[in-house]
Parts: C-alpha cells; structure tokens; sequence
C-alpha cells in the first residue's frame, strides 16, 4: 500500500531535471555523488533498492533528519534514467506525532489541499512558491506518515 500510494505521488508531480529548487543541504538535479558529498557521513546507501523505488525514481541514499522536535528518516530519490535528485521523502520514525506535524504544516504553509485516497489512506498538499517545492504529507491510518518533497517547476522551469 506503502508503494503504491509513493507512485501516485510520484506521478503526481513528476520527476525532476535541474531545476532551481532546494531542500535543505541538497538542490534537485544532483547527482548520487553530490548528495553523498552534500550530506556527509551521515549519509548511507539504501540496502534495498526496490522497497524505496517508484515508478521513475531509485530511493538510492538515506539520512537520519530531525527538525521542529520530529525525527526522520530522509529518503533520497533519482531519476532511473539522469541519475539526478528528483525526490526527497521523510518518513517520520514516531506516527504518534503526525497529527502535530500536520498542524505544524498548516501553520507554516496554510491550509492544505486534500487529496482523496480512501478511507485508510489520507494526503494533505501544499505548494511552496518561495522553495520551489511541492510538499505531500502522505497518512496510512496511524501507523504511518511520509513527508514528500518534489519541485514545481520542470527541467524547463516553466512550471505545470
């Protein structure tokens, strides 16, 4: 379920080229080596390609993250074919704090538009114009919650 709902997103906002956008220590377009660099010795391969792939994108590299008092695992995706950053995907390690998460999204970003995906399975999105990055906070049941982020603009930067 977990796999399926990171292909939507996926094919929801595209992959990325070198475009001009950001999340933190990394800029989307680098390469394996770049992130690697970028992230230091906190970085490490993913052991299990396939469990962390999607449709277009490799989940190749991993991170432990922590900010506002949430801690994360972050996931580093590549385009199959550039071999570029296209996708970075936190997974929150304490699904007892996901609702503060959201809300914390919501004070920061507004109110989120509401993606349907059944009963068990919720998204809230957001678009942050001043990043350049889509945010999807993706909920199954209370067991699991995964920040997402994707550029907005496409290795054109025109946008959607």
């Amino acid at each position: 379920m977990k796999r399926l709902i990171i292909i939507f997103l996926v094919f929801m906002f595209g992959t990325a080229s070198n475009v001009q956008a950001d999340w933190q220590y990394t800029s989307w377009g680098m390469s394996v080596d770049q992130v690697k660099k970028a992230g230091g010795a906190k970085i490490s391969r993913i052991d299990d390609v396939s469990k962390h792939s999607s449709m277009g994108n490799l989940g190749l590299l991993q991170a432990p993250f922590e900010t506002g008092g949430f801690r994360f695992i972050a996931r580093f995706m590549f385009d199959r074919l550039s071999q570029k950053l296209s996708v970075v995907s936190l997974e929150l390690l304490d699904p007892s704090l996901g609702h503060r998460l959201h809300g914390t999204l919501v004070s920061k970003y507004g109110e989120p538009t509401k993606v349907p995906l059944g009963d068990v399975v919720k998204a809230s999105q957001w678009r942050n114009e001043a990043a350049n990055n889509n945010l999807s906070l993706l909920q199954i049941g209370a067991s699991s919650y995964t920040l997402q982020y994707t550029p907005i603009n496409s290795s054109t930067n025109k946008g959607f």
